[in-house]
């Protein structure tokens, strides 16, 4: 009897710790079972309440209450909105609000010591294209904001210009404003307040603001870079182009007087060298870059004067191939085409007239 006692009490101690097993998994099952309900209730409420901010305000879960806020200030473009959010969530709000209703003002609800306080003020300034705002920021911030507009605004005031802190960035501005008035008025007398060192930056601007109505092509303009041209020259150069006057080549310095002239002669000889312009100028660039030089020079006089025998002196087959493609688009005439050698480029070349409409 004693035996089958002590038999059941030792059954029934090893079945506990298979009783205390269940029971942890059964209180995880329910935690998880509280987890699911939570988030079916917060779906059910992001999705009958969401539409009021006491719906929203309601949300459990804090990411689908910020997104059921963020959601509602944008659609209504409330600002009160971003209020209920925290952080990050409420400076973007802000941000995102002030931009589209271009209410520069509303930034200040941002604590100005936030990356999001003057990314606020410089979206809302380009979105207006109004300066003024940005003098509210550190002189940096202000510097970029106020360039930005000026560019926005095709550097069109030398007052916005003058507003920038930042000395190298106002005097860029300037250039680029004095040149879009030389260009827009054919007027010499604005190029000798552009640099006279060389200056990649302004260079750049200028021969991209130019390059259509002075018909330059993309090696041309490398070429420019190679040869050191200083943005006042370059501004020379453009205005003797424009103007269909020669003798403003002569306040040009460096190669790029050569390259003035060359527009007016097609080869001018230097004597004293015994070489043509192109080779003299293309001697002046690394020797990587010569073959583009000399593709330059002749598809640059080849386009303009709509003559293919010029791109055959190009003894480079693939940039011959281009120069001629690049006057039969140019003037919309396949004919141009029939003089590529090559019967894969030719086909290239009348694909690619007959896809350009405007020619």
């Amino acid at each position: 009897m004693r035996d089958s006692t002590e038999s059941s009490a030792k059954k029934q101690e090893r079945a506990r710790p298979r009783i205390k097993e269940n029971e942890r998994l059964l209180l995880l099952a329910a935690f998880a079972a509280v987890l699911v309900i939570i988030a079916a209730i917060s779906v059910i409420a992001s999705s009958f309440h969401g539409t009021t901010l006491d719906g929203c305000k309601s949300i459990v879960l804090l990411n689908d209450r910020y997104a059921c806020l963020l959601g509602m200030a944008n659609s209504t473009k409330n600002i009160s909105i971003c209020s209920y959010l925290g952080g990050s969530y409420k400076n973007q709000c802000v941000s995102d609000i002030a931009t589209e209703t271009s209410n520069a003002a509303a930034c200040s609800l941002i604590n100005s010591t936030s990356a999001y306080y003057p990314s606020c003020v410089t979206a809302v300034s380009l979105e207006l294209k109004n300066a003024t705002y940005c003098s509210t920021l550190p002189a940096q911030d202000d510097s970029n904001c106020t360039y930005g507009v000026a560019n926005l605004t095709g550097f069109s005031s030398l007052s916005i210009c003058g507003d920038i802190p930042n000395a190298s960035k106002s005097s860029g501005c300037a250039d680029r404003y004095y040149y879009n008035v030389a260009i827009s008025h054919r007027d010499v007398a604005y190029c000798s307040y552009e640099p006279s060192a060389p200056n990649s930056s302004t260079l750049s601007y200028m021969i991209g603001a130019a390059s259509g109505i002075l018909g330059l092509s993309a090696n041309y303009t490398i070429l420019l870079h190679y040869l050191n041209t200083t943005p006042r020259s370059f501004c020379y150069y453009s205005m003797a182009t424009l103007n269909y006057n020669q003798s403003l080549c002569s306040s040009t310095a460096g190669e790029i007087s050569l390259l003035c002239n060359y527009n007016f002669n097609k080869v001018i000889v230097n004597t004293s060298l015994n070489l043509t312009n192109e080779s003299y100028i293309c001697s002046k660039v690394p020797s990587y870059a010569q073959n583009i030089c000399r593709y330059s020079f002749l598809s640059y006089a080849a386009i303009k004067n709509r003559n293919y025998t010029d791109c055959e002196q190009i003894s480079n087959l693939s940039y011959q191939y281009n120069c001629i493609a690049a006057i039969a688009i140019k003037y919309h005439d396949n004919e141009y085409c029939a003089f590529i050698s090559n019967s894969t480029a030719r086909g290239a070349c009348n694909y690619d007239v007959s896809n350009n409409a405007t020619g």
